[in-house]
């Protein structure tokens, strides 16, 4: 059998992956990516016109499990759901009962904070204050921390990218949540 391949970056866009699936068309026997949830979605119903699977490595959004609406994608991860249940348990054995949790706003964050949310009821984690921020946004990233910091809550898990990570740390810094009365 010959094996041959095309590399391309969706740069994390959604638009970009969808162009690639209808580009490729019924030419290609599978689609290999993408790593983001919010990018395999819409690359697997443009694929779906073609008949062409899509296997991604890493997109774990619990949406994606639903076979009527992405019949032809497929991944070699667990969903979130899992992940969740296992950070419930963690969160519960290390005793930190009342959580906030800060999200991007995308099928990954989304699902993952829900997920988190309903193993918590079950493992006695409460969230009190739950956020999501647009990517890249520093006034939204700004508003979901401050909601953080202002819901009293001493743990707060957050589901992001890293390009986010430098505001995220910058904003809390600036709002006083870098110390030791957060974890």
């Amino acid at each position: 059998a010959n094996v041959t391949f095309e590399l391309l970056d969706t740069r994390g866009l959604p638009s970009e992956g969808v162009k690639a699936a209808l580009g490729w068309g019924s030419s290609v026997d599978v689609i290999v990516g993408a790593s983001r949830s919010a990018v395999s979605g819409p690359t697997s119903l443009a694929a779906q016109v073609y008949d062409v699977p899509v296997l991604s490595y890493a997109s774990t959004a619990v949406s994606l499990s639903d076979k009527d609406s992405y019949p032809l994608f497929h991944r070699t991860v667990p969903p979130d759901a899992e992940a969740a249940d296992a950070m419930a348990s963690l969160l519960a054995f290390l005793n930190f009962t009342r959580i906030g949790i800060m999200f991007i706003n995308d099928p990954w964050g989304n699902g993952y904070a829900n997920d988190l949310t309903a193993a918590g009821v079950q493992k006695g984690v409460h969230v009190a204050v739950s956020r999501k921020y647009a990517t890249r946004d520093r006034a939204s990233i700004r508003a979901a921390a401050s909601a953080m910091s202002g819901s009293g809550v001493r743990v707060i898990v957050c589901f992001m990218f890293s390009q986010d990570l430098l505001d995220i740390v910058d904003v809390s810094s600036e709002l006083g949540m870098l110390n030791t009365e957060h974890a």
